[in-house]
């Protein structure tokens, strides 16, 4: 069970990654929108969505895949607390009632952020992915991921 659970939970943020970032690159007006209400603007301008779209994108595969699982599963918890952080009031007040800017939809943003450590932190026992296949062809026995 533990094995599929991983599978799917990788695929499912991977997924999930991956919708964000081709929102990005069909509608970066959407993607610049969005950075400059929650971040700020800091994490680009409507010029650069289609570069972060696409970085996103590329990350989302080596997701799906589990591929570099070592670089692509810290990204992903980084990117996901950076998330977390651009709608912190939505965590402290979800529904606006002390603090402006709450929206109860984003306290998903923290069970997100949770899965993505749980998925980095497992990562050795997820055995349906690219790198745990990389790594029985080198070495005969091995059951799961990359060695920590």
């Amino acid at each position: 069970m533990r094995t599929n659970s991983l599978a799917f939970l990788r695929v499912a943020l991977g997924l999930f990654t991956a919708a964000w970032g081709i929102d990005k690159l069909l509608q970066p007006a959407h993607g610049a929108k969005v950075a400059e209400k929650f971040y700020g603007g800091l994490t680009g301008t409507e010029g650069l969505m289609p570069a972060a779209g696409a970085v996103q994108c590329a990350l989302a595969l080596l997701i799906v895949v589990g591929l570099w699982r070592r670089i692509a599963y810290p990204a992903l918890s980084f990117m996901t607390l950076v998330t977390l952080a651009g709608v912190w009031r939505s965590l402290v007040d979800p529904w606006g009632r002390v603090i402006a800017g709450g929206n109860v939809v984003f306290v998903a943003s923290l069970p997100l952020f949770a899965a993505t450590l749980v998925l980095w932190a497992f990562a050795d026992d997820d055995a349906f992915c690219l790198d745990a296949w990389r790594v029985r062809g080198k070495s005969p026995g091995r059951t799961a991921g990359v060695p920590t």
